[in-house]
Formats: structure tokens, C-alpha cells, sequence
């Protein structure tokens, strides 16, 4: 195509669609007219809260008012009405409202010859020539449209085509969290949140910088269509410790100066891992909610299904880990299976226009020495049995397995555990933890820990299933290891255990290993009462094991 056809963009923003869809399409557009492109700008009506986003770009409306819903057929024809005064070379489409009858529709009326990019995520029918949906769905990502577009349409999936700005290539390296004097902070709720929802978190957590030892800075996005700004603009204004980002257009010279974001998953959410920032990200529309194993493959280990998951205690704590080890945070996304290099825009062009030499799709740079790749494996079966420590990449498999009702029966406290407070507990335990495969496939998490009691020192441990149940022979093979395992570490050290009263499998298993019940006279009852708060002895056995004595009594 020469300079002299115009691309067309058909997108919208607005208080009833936020800003993404835009946002991404204009990224494109940036990147069409290095290739000297004329692009066209087609939304239903431009809201002046958005009128700061458009400064650059030539735009046409649909209609003299936003709408809510489109009949795709009556748009599809005001569309080409509005085109037919151009020679048309593209035309891009990016709105949940318009499907495959708009783009049938505009096919019927077009000339056959132009070009039809669409982008989408939700997994629909289209009738296109390229189809971009940049959501990374794990071994799904290729397949997931085989049967919803036809086969002339070039799919361009997964992450390797995220709409970024080029300057989202360029990488800070990492600072030495020694030396960082002020840890910065960065809240959003996306271009339409309720920003009442942060001013509750951000104030009980600049109260506890002081009591943590640490120093905040808070930066806050206000988004074009923000509710309740005014108020919230009000209440920091005076504040030296939060700055407030009004009208900001581009976040980039803020997120490249920020160490952790919280906030509404989203767009931002791809720029946040190509620069390597951590963040705690939580859903705030249907197509933000993402498989945690599918979001970890991109680097991204913190994300909530709901902003209701998070209080003003669990959140200061994960701040406080997150500070603490930070090193940890970045390690994650440094090593991402699947990393966002910001070359997605390049290669959506370069593919749209036939250029010849399409740059090659992202790699994972595994570093050295990190929690998540530490992992010393036993083999401790013929069978293809291993176990393996678990590292920092276990931290949603492990809460998953821990909450799986076959497990939650069976612990002191059956509720499930929050993500969030799983999240800071993680970075602070002192458990060593290992993971039982077989054949590759997890099987199940077993654990111990060392705790000290009035001058004397005990082992408690316990362990839960993955996905399965398992048979007593891979129990054993598991509990076996850990005692031999702990007997050469703390060959003198006595455990201390509970076994729910139900669980007469775990009951069996251990009276199989030489574990003795602790009566109300030992000498240890006492602090099993203390190691193990909230488990009644009506509904749990209290028991023991010395790897030095055969006989289990009070002397090991």
C-alpha cells in the first residue's frame, strides 16, 4: 500500500469501554505511520475526558452521542459511508460491541482486496484476513481459533503480540534494593475506577511505614474516567508522600522509576512485565480475569480475581515482603517462560504489510541462581518418582493444592487461605518445602520446619495432595524420604504432629512409621497445645516420632 491510501481504525473509549482498546490501537497506528500510512481514527463520539489521548491522530464519528449497544449491520454501513471518500488500504478493528456480522457486512460492501485485521480476546467467531489476540492461553494460545476464523486468516497469537510503544524495550537494570531509599509504589484502577476503593489501602499503609521501618512513595493514576476524583484529588493534595498522575497520557517516565504496581489488571499489565516491574494486579472486568498458571508463564505471579480479596493487613504485609525481597519479586518475572520483549506492535505491522523480514518471536533469558530455578532433585524411586525443592515459581500451585477441598478437610483450620495473605506468607516462611512427581506430573507438596520451644527444639511437618488422590505406597515413598532426609540433618530432634480424627488414611500412615500418640500426661502435650493453636483434641491425635529412640518415649 502507497501513502496514498489511509488506514482505518474502528475502536472506542469511553466511560462504558475504558481506554484500552484505544490505547493499543494507537500504539499500531504510531507504528503504521513510520511506514508512511495515513491512519483514521472511527469511534461513536469523542468524550472530552478523551479528547487528550487523540491530540495526535485525525479522527471521524459515528454517531452524536456515545452508544451503549451497535446494531453491527446499521455500523458496519455508516462505516463504509464515511470510508468511501478515501482510498481505503486497511482496516483494522478493535470493539467487544462489533463481530463477524460487522465484518461480513463490511466485506459485502468493500472491495474483497482490502485487508481486515481484527483484534480480539474473547474467543469468537470472525470473519477476517488477520485475526491479533495477544492473550497467552498456555498450549491453548495457537489452536484456540482453528475453528472460529477461515483459513485464509493469518492468526497472530499470544504474547508475542502485545501492543507496546517501542521505548517498552528498553529495560532499567535492576537496582539493589540496599540502596533504594524510597520504595515506590504505584496505584491504578484503569481509565474508569472508583478511586474511593484505594484511598482507605493508601492511607493505612503510609501510616505503617514508620512501625514497618520503611519509606514509601505513592504515585496514583487517575484515569480519564475516574469516579469520585475530586474528592480523592482533595484528600492527597497536601500529602508529600503520594503524587498525583492527572491527565497523564503516557505512563512510561512513571512506571520506569516505579519497584511494584497494585492495581487493575489490564494493558498495563504487558508493560509492567516488559519493563520488569512486579505487581499485584487484581480483575476489574471480565476479560481480566487469566489462569494463574498462564500468567505466571509470562512472569506475572500476583494477581487477584477481585479487588474484594484484598485488606488493609494482608496488603501492608505483602508490601512489607515485597520490600524485603524484592530481588525475589524481579527474579519471577526476569525468568518468565514466556517473556513480553514490546516487539508485538513491529511484528503485527511487518506481518499486515508483507515485509520480508519479521523479527523473530521473544525468548526466556533464564538467569542464574534465583528462587525460582533452585531446585535440587532426589530421585527417590525406580519408578520415575523425584522430589525437588520448591521454589518461588510454586507459589500459586502450592495455595492451589493446599485449598483443594480433599485437603482443607483435614487441617486445623479448614477455611481456604486468601491468596494475598498466601502471597506475604510465602516470601516470610521458614518452611523447607519439596514437590513429589511422577513422571513429571505433581503428585504431592510435603514440608518441615524447625521451631523452638522454651530452650528445646522440635520438627512439625505435614504434607497435601496436588490434584489426586494417591495410594499409601506414594505416601510413604514421600514420608519415608523426609524422615531419612531429617534424621541426617537433626538426628537428635523429636516431631510433633496432629492428625485429624477423619483422616484415617494419614492416621494409619503414621502408626505404620513408628509415630506415638502424645496423652494429656506427656510430656510434650503442652506444646503440641502451643505448636498446633486450634487443633481440639476432640478432633485430633496428638503424636510424636524420635528418629533416635525405637521406642518413641520422652528422653529423645
Amino acid at each position: 500500500m502507497t501513502s496514498n491510501t489511509t488506514t482505518f481504525i474502528r475502536t472506542n473509549a469511553g466511560k462504558n469501554t475504558g481506554i484500552g482498546h484505544l490505547v493499543r490501537c494507537l500504539q499500531l497506528a504510531k507504528e503504521l505511520k513510520k511506514h508512511l500510512i495515513n491512519v483514521v481514527f472511527v469511534l461513536d463520539y469523542i468524550e472530552e475526558a478523551i479528547e487528550p489521548f487523540l491530540r495526535d491522530v485525525e479522527t471521524r464519528v459515528l454517531y452524536q452521542a456515545q452508544q451503549n449497544s451497535l446494531n453491527e449491520i446499521e455500523d458496519a454501513e455508516k462505516f463504509i459511508a464515511l470510508t468511501e471518500q478515501y482510498q481505503t488500504g486497511y482496516i483494522i478493528i478493535d470493539d467487544y460491541r462489533l463481530g463477524k456480522l460487522w465484518e461480513q457486512t463490511v466485506y459485502s460492501k468493500k472491495n474483497n482486496n482490502i485487508p481486515l485485521l481484527v483484534i480480539d480476546d474473547l474467543l469468537r467467531e470472525h470473519y477476517c484476513d488477520f485475526l491479533v489476540d495477544m492473550k497467552w492461553r498456555g498450549d491453548q494460545t495457537q489452536s484456540a481459533y482453528d475453528t472460529l476464523t477461515p483459513t485464509h486468516c493469518i492468526k497472530l497469537l499470544g504474547s508475542s503480540y502485545v501492543l507496546l510503544d517501542e521505548k517498552y524495550r528498553s529495560v532499567k537494570k535492576p537496582s539493589n534494593i540496599a540502596v533504594i531509599s524510597e520504595f515506590t509504589i504505584m496505584f491504578g484502577l484503569g481509565g474508569a475506577g472508583d478511586l474511593l476503593q484505594c484511598q482507605q489501602l493508601i492511607d493505612y499503609l503510609l501510616a505503617q511505614q514508620y512501625t514497618l521501618g520503611l519509606s514509601f512513595k505513592v504515585l496514583v493514576v487517575l484515569g480519564p474516567l475516574a469516579q469520585n476524583s475530586q474528592p480523592f484529588i482533595e484528600h492527597y493534595n497536601k500529602n508529600n508522600n503520594v503524587e498525583l498522575l492527572i491527565g497523564k497520557t503516557d505512563l512510561y517516565p512513571y512506571l520506569e522509576n516505579c519497584h511494584l504496581y497494585i492495581g487493575a489488571a489490564g494493558g498495563i499489565t504487558y508493560q509492567l512485565l516488559a519493563l520488569k516491574i512486579p505487581a499485584l494486579t487484581f480483575a476489574i472486568a471480565e476479560n481480566q480475569h487469566s489462569e494463574k498458571k498462564q500468567l505466571a508463564q509470562l512472569g506475572h505471579y500476583f494477581h487477584l480475581d477481585s479487588f474484594n480479596e484484598i485488606t488493609a493487613d494482608n496488603l501492608v504485609f505483602f508490601v512489607k515482603s515485597a520490600c524485603t525481597y524484592y530481588p525475589r519479586l524481579k527474579s519471577l518475572i526476569l525468568n518468565a517462560e514466556h517473556p513480553i520483549d514490546a516487539l508485538g506492535t513491529t511484528r503485527v505491522v511487518e506481518t499486515l504489510l508483507a515485509l520480508p523480514t519479521p523479527v523473530t518471536q521473544a525468548k526466556a533469558k533464564i538467569t542464574s541462581k534465583n528462587h525460582i530455578t533452585r531446585n535440587q532433585k532426589y530421585l527417590i524411586d525406580s519408578n520415575n518418582y523425584t522430589l525437588r525443592e520448591v521454589n518461588d515459581g510454586d507459589i500459586n500451585h502450592y495455595l492451589q493444592s493446599r485449598n483443594l477441598p480433599s485437603n482443607c478437610q483435614n487441617m486445623i483450620k479448614s477455611a481456604q487461605i486468601p491468596y494475598l495473605s498466601h502471597y506475604a506468607w510465602w516470601f516470610n516462611t521458614q518452611r523447607d518445602s519439596y514437590l513429589l512427581s511422577h513422571h513429571g506430573k505433581p503428585v504431592l507438596y510435603i514440608w518441615h520446619e524447625i521451631k523452638n520451644i522454651e530452650d528445646n527444639t522440635f520438627l512439625i511437618g505435614g504434607w497435601f495432595v496436588c490434584e489426586r488422590d494417591i495410594g499409601f505406597q506414594e505416601a510413604l515413598l514421600a514420608l519415608n524420604w523426609q524422615l531419612e532426609h531429617c534424621k541426617k540433618l537433626y538426628p537428635t530432634t523429636p516431631w510433633l504432629a496432629v492428625i485429624h480424627k477423619e483422616n484415617k488414611f494419614v492416621r494409619l500412615l503414621n502408626k505404620y512409621l513408628g509415630f506415638s500418640d502424645v496423652g494429656t500426661d506427656h510430656a510434650y502435650n503442652k506444646t503440641v497445645n502451643t505448636l498446633f493453636n486450634g487443633a481440639e483434641r476432640d478432633d485430633f491425635h496428638y503424636v510424636t516420632f524420635c528418629p533416635s529412640s525405637e521406642t518413641n518415649d520422652i528422653t529423645c
